[in-house]
């Protein structure tokens, strides 16, 4: 997390997940949290960083891309213009990276496990980006970087959670409830990025399904605090927490930190996903590839039983059983 400048006058913070609904792959959390010159509550980022971000399109190469992921990313348009928004947003916080290694590192602050996890995720070469023009990404990640410091703003954290699917097959285990790992794995991270120093911050998290009821596990992620409760309803969900307010809540992606979440998290569900697919691709030559959604994943898994069991990986590393 950056230290506040002098002029930091309030925080805002969004998070998101990809890949809830899969049986491969993981499922990814990520938060962004930004410095502001004035309130979160004054500014409408997307308004101020217009001139590097838009939430409808590219504007034809001009600007990133910065929405709920579903819509800049589909199977039909590709990977390009959510691995260019994703890769200038990394860019703010450091150096862009060039490997799977160095991107999963970057985001989740430690290098992946060589024992733990999905295997297919380790020691396998990804050299980033995957389709989208190298240059392209460091014009957009440099108009990006000098449109936030004429507007005083600043990208303070990215971080993600790869729970992999030996991590959430254990948590779903032992809470019967993969809706509880998402909101402990989502509130793990904003407790990483929400320091208690004073500044006046908001946070906006996409609701998590139907639940409306956020403060237990609000209280058991920031430490037994009592959370007042502000709104609990479908539509949104509002606490006090520490110097500002938490709100989970529909269409949390209309604000740009949580767009920016969505996108971490989509870019990093889909890498893992080519990483998938090349590992059992060379041991099968031809093997269709899969997105991981139930009915294809079935079909996937069915394609290779035969290898799977030869190579000993267990359901509890392929699989995830919710």
């Amino acid at each position: 997390m950056a230290v506040p400048g002098n002029n930091t006058q309030g925080r805002w913070i969004g998070t998101d997940e990809a890949g809830l609904g899969p049986n491969l792959g993981p499922l990814v959390v990520s938060a962004t949290a930004w410095h502001l010159p004035v309130a979160p509550q004054k500014i409408d980022l997307y308004d101020v960083l217009s001139g590097a971000v838009d939430r409808d399109s590219t504007q034809g190469g001009t600007r990133l891309w910065v929405a709920d992921s579903k819509r800049v990313y589909s199977p039909g348009r590709g990977l390009r213009t959510l691995e260019t928004s994703a890769l200038a947003l990394l860019g703010q916080t450091g150096p862009i990276p060039k490997t799977w290694d160095a991107l999963s590192h970057q985001l989740t602050g430690r290098p992946l496990a060589a024992t733990e996890g999905e295997p297919w995720l380790r020691d396998r070469v990804l050299e980033l980006p995957l389709v989208a023009d190298g240059d392209h990404i460091e014009r957009m990640t440099d108009q990006l970087r000098r449109t936030c410091e004429m507007a005083g703003v600043q990208v303070a954290a990215l971080r993600s959670d790869l729970v992999e699917t030996p991590r959430f097959n254990t948590e779903c285990d032992q809470t019967n409830s993969k809706g509880v790992v998402l909101s402990r794995t989502t509130l793990r991270l904003l407790e990483e990025v929400w320091p208690d120093d004073g500044v006046t911050t908001l946070a906006i998290c996409d609701k998590h399904g139907g639940r409306n009821q956020y403060a237990p596990l609000l209280s058991e992620a920031f430490g037994d605090l009592f959370i007042p409760r502000l709104e609990e309803s479908a539509e949104r969900s509002r606490y006090s927490l520490r110097s500002g307010e938490v709100r989970f809540q529909v269409r949390a992606e209309e604000y740009l930190p949580t767009a920016a979440a969505s996108i971490l998290s989509k870019y990093l569900r889909e890498l893992s996903m080519e990483l998938l697919n090349q590992f059992w691709q060379s041991y099968q030559p031809g093997l269709k590839s899969t997105k991981g959604y139930p009915e294809d994943a079935r079909r996937f898994r069915a394609d290779i039983a035969v290898t799977q069991a030869a190579l000993g990986v267990s359901d509890q590393v392929l699989w995830r059983r919710r």
